[in-house]
């Protein structure tokens, strides 16, 4: 491999892509990305939440959460409601039960990175990504 594979910018983002093609496999019988799999279910986890809140905790441009809501508001499996002055995402009834069948497959694609990789450095991975991502959050 050449000094520019060995970056951390390249490994980072081809492992990235790597894990993302299997996620994006796993639920391509929803019509949907990883990317929306896992806003339906941080939604169904924390009972609603705002787009603003969606756009700061997936690191997406508010237009991007936009976007993905109109898509899954289309599809049938998310509401917006008005609580105040925000605007509250929510689950359908059909989403709830979309939400709890991509917990099952989250479960197949975690059973799948630990045959490849081994539970310890998954475990070990995870950690050294999230301490990363709360040291680049802290510079901004």
């Amino acid at each position: 491999m050449g000094e520019l594979t060995t970056h951390i910018y390249f490994a980072s983002n081809t492992l990235a892509r790597k894990i993302s093609k299997m996620a994006d496999d796993l639920f391509k019988p929803y019509g949907f990305s990883s990317s929306y799999a896992f806003l339906i279910m941080e939604i169904n986890r924390t009972g609603g939440l705002s787009q603003k809140q969606v756009s700061n905790d997936f690191h997406l441009a508010p237009s991007t959460v936009t976007r993905f809501v109109d898509k899954l508001v289309k599809m049938g499996l998310v509401e917006r409601k008005q609580q105040g002055a925000e605007m509250t995402l929510g689950l359908t009834k059909k989403g709830v039960e979309t939400a709890k069948r991509l917990e099952d497959d989250l479960l197949i694609l975690n059973g799948q990175l630990t045959d490849a990789y081994g539970e310890k450095y998954l475990e070990t991975l995870n950690k050294m990504l999230l301490h990363g991502i709360t040291l680049l959050d802290s510079e901004s």
